[in-house]
């Protein structure tokens, strides 16, 4: 009999293999490969797309997202602009046709949604806390690069309201936030320092 690990690691491949067969479903309609149809999405989701962004946040090498790259500038989806603040740097756009794609690839499967939606508040916010402390061993192991989490932010204040039910704050809205209120992918995060970070993950234990 397997461990409670080996139970857990089998259970989120059951996730990732539902995730997959919806990403290629909806890249195949579009005429993509999964992997051109993430790309679509971070070029339209990060603030100054590029390979190199692009490759981190996909954990994928930059040669192959150079060469999706290309492929969907020849597909007409994707153009590469100029950056206003450094004429020798590139950066990336979405064309018209490229953000229809990118909108309509960017939801999560029904079936995904519906099943979350069938746990009580509790169990949902147990799961938040349980993949954001994931994700963080994840990333300071070096499996994956640092994401844009709550608990990764210099705005965030563990324990600020010890006792009550929404124990931390946000300092860029200036509010309390309890479990079901972190952010795995923030826009807005601006990255902690590592002890920082590492302080704010040990706060969710």
């Amino acid at each position: 009999m397997t461990d409670s690990t080996h139970q857990l690691a089998a259970a989120m491949h059951k996730l990732v293999l539902l995730l997959r067969s919806e990403g290629r479903a909806g890249a195949r309609t579009a005429g993509l490969s999964a992997t051109q149809a993430q790309i679509l999405a971070e070029v339209e989701r990060l603030e100054q797309p590029g390979v190199g962004a692009i490759a981190a946040a996909l954990s994928l090498t930059a040669p192959t997202v150079s060469s999706a790259v290309s492929t969907l500038v020849k597909k007409g989806l994707v153009e590469k602009v100029r950056r206003e603040d450094d004429a020798r740097a590139v950066r990336l756009a979405l064309t018209p046709a490229g953000r229809a794609i990118a909108e309509s690839s960017d939801e999560w499967p029904h079936a995904l949604i519906d099943g979350l939606g069938g746990l009580g508040e509790d169990e949902r916010a147990e799961l938040l806390r349980s993949f954001t402390r994931l994700i963080g061993s994840l990333e300071r192991s070096g499996a994956i690069p640092l994401s844009r989490m709550c608990v990764n932010c210099a705005h965030f204040r563990p324990e600020a309201h010890p006792g009550e039910a929404r124990p931390h704050h946000c300092a860029l809205i200036d509010a309390p936030i309890g479990l079901t209120d972190l952010r795995i992918d923030c826009g807005e995060m601006e990255p902690a320092e590592a002890p920082a970070r590492d302080r704010s993950l040990a706060a969710l234990g």
